[in-house]
């Protein structure tokens, strides 16, 4: 039985322009601050060309970036962090910090969502799959042989990253778990909207598809026809289900999508479940950034 064993906002980057000549001291006002703290030791610092950025690391946990730069409009922030890692103690640290340097609400309610990653966690081996997105025609498989796979352009709009987890764990954080489990991510970048706005994002997730290879064989049989025939044919030749994908023509890709579509793993198709579940982060967001 193939399950979802995970779903989660796995990463914010956030980020706010500041423009005016009255936003321009909102910012100045804000880097002070984090002058400030750094010098009290709360905060670390790391100092760039043209940007300063202040983190703060919790032991075990994770770590959270707050980077001052300049952008072509004038001054830009951004704040980098990890939803799914922070529990209550690191929320409510966070948060306070948030408010001491740009004030209540300030972050929630006008900082626009740069990059959202959502990841969905598979109780099956990466092997098992075959994966292919339509839409996107960038991949790469460089790092394929250690068990990560990326479609879509670096920074494009949508990105893909699908990942042997078991592999990860044990060899980044030596954490040995008995199962296997792909990861599949799910990186949106230029939304502009808040985090009050959250909910409105559609499921990144449906122009992915996730086969089972084992469904080949029986679709072969029930759909004997030169694209299905000709995608198999590449796949044997250790190719990606992605590169088997573009390979095709227009017309066939078109009909590979609808033969493999009912086929695929869903992973947040459900419109009505991906919004209950999007206004349920959304609303722990809210109850955790205006409640410091």
């Amino acid at each position: 039985m193939i399950t979802i064993i995970h779903q989660k906002l796995d990463k914010l980057v956030l980020s706010k322009s500041f423009t005016t000549l009255e936003e321009r001291e909102i910012f100045n006002l804000a880097f002070n601050r984090a002058m400030f703290l750094w010098g009290q030791g709360e905060l670390s610092r790391r100092v760039r060309k043209y940007q300063t950025i202040f983190l703060k690391h919790y032991p075990e946990k994770t770590s959270i970036y707050i980077k001052f730069g300049a952008n072509k409009n004038g001054a830009i922030v951004w704040i980098d962090f990890n939803p799914s890692k922070l529990d209550l103690e690191t929320w409510v640290d966070f948060i306070f910090l948030c408010v001491e340097l740009f004030g209540e609400n300030t972050v929630y309610e006008t900082f626009k969502i740069q990059l959202l990653e959502l990841a969905m966690d598979i109780n099956k081996p990466m092997s098992y799959y075959i994966f292919l997105a339509s839409g996107i025609s960038n991949q790469n498989t460089f790092f394929k042989d250690n068990g990560t796979l990326y479609l879509g352009a670096k920074y494009s709009n949508r990105t893909f990253i699908i990942y042997d987890k078991q592999k990860q764990l044990q060899e980044k954080k030596s954490k040995i778990i008995s199962h296997p489990i792909t990861r599949v991510e799910a990186r949106i970048r230029g939304t502009n909207l808040t985090m009050n706005q959250l909910h409105t994002i559609e499921t990144p997730f449906k122009p992915l598809l996730v086969i089972p290879k084992i469904k080949l064989e029986s679709l072969k049989l029930a759909n004997q026809d030169k694209a299905l025939y000709s995608f198999t044919q590449s796949l044997n030749q250790g190719i990606t289900g992605q590169e088997a994908y573009r390979q095709q023509g227009k017309e066939a890709r078109k009909h590979l999508l609808e033969v493999f579509t009912p086929h695929s793993i869903k992973l947040g198709h459900s419109k009505e479940h991906w919004g209950k579940w999007l206004e349920y982060k959304r609303d722990l967001l809210f109850t955790v950034f205006t409640n410091a």
